[in-house]
């Protein structure tokens, strides 16, 4: 089984990609009582009782992965092409109105927005011959968004 645990403060939660864990430790480290266990997987959520069993408190509807939780993802990218039009690949279909850009910290602008500075299609970031941020080759292109392929 592959889990990733979470804690924060007095919250606790164990991200599953096939199941749910077996007793009180992951890893060496002790889940509480009243942890939250996400199967990404299949959709269900599970909280731990003082019974010492897990119990099914929950399910979604699937994504097209078969994920219920979206990753958030940061990528920089790099240019497929060598002049502009630029245009860049997104390594995962993002979820629709997820997607962020941002140039040397700076959010651009979508299309439709006025002054738009790029254009999204499926993967595909195609940027405008006239954008507010103009792109050098050695700018820093971070794309934020979430998707359900992970």
């Amino acid at each position: 089984m592959a889990f990733k645990h979470i804690s924060a403060s007095r919250l606790s939660f164990l991200l599953t990609s096939d199941g749910l864990p077996s007793g009180f430790l992951v890893n060496n480290e002790v889940i509480p009582i009243g942890s939250l266990s996400i199967d990404r997987v299949n959709g269900k959520v599970y909280q731990l009782k003082p019974n010492s069993t897990w119990q099914e408190i929950g399910s979604g509807n699937a994504g097209t992965s078969g994920a219920v939780v979206p990753t958030e993802l940061f990528e920089e990218l790099t240019s497929a092409s060598t002049s502009a039009p630029w245009i860049f690949n997104l390594g995962f279909n993002p979820i629709p109105n997820s997607v962020k850009i941002f140039i040397n910290g700076q959010l651009a602008s979508p299309f439709p927005i006025t002054n738009w500075d790029y254009q999204l299609s499926g993967t595909t970031i195609t940027w405008t011959l006239t954008p507010a941020y103009p792109i050098d080759p050695q700018d820093q292109i971070i794309a934020y968004y979430d998707t359900f392929d992970i």
